[in-house]
């Protein structure tokens, strides 16, 4: 059974795909997106090249066109250890924070 693959990008993000995601996607929308062509298809899964450290502009076209057009299995995912802070002071000021992203089980 697939597990996930992860690969760090030169901007500290970390590409993490949901391979089980994968499996059943038609339309391999992150191999296509992807403007440094650091994603293919093997076997019908992405594979990540091993140059993605050097080669990758984090532009997120990936994760954006997997999002929109696959199965959502691609996500990238930057250290931002003040964010969740941050998140909750604006909520003890009044300010209604709308939108968060979800962790992935480990």
């Amino acid at each position: 059974m697939p597990g996930r693959l992860q690969a760090e990008t030169p901007g500290k993000g970390v590409i993490s795909i949901d391979l089980e995601k994968c499996e059943g996607c038609e339309s391999k929308a992150c191999a296509g997106s992807c403007p440094s062509k650091l994603f293919e298809i093997v076997e019908g899964l992405p594979k990540i090249s091993d140059h993605v450290k050097k080669a990758c502009t984090d532009c997120l076209a990936c994760e954006l066109s997997c999002q929109a057009e696959g199965n959502g299995g691609l996500r990238i995912v930057y250290p931002m250890p003040d964010f969740d802070e941050y998140l909750k002071e604006l909520e003890r000021e009044g300010i209604l924070v709308a939108w968060r992203r979800k962790e992935w089980p480990s």
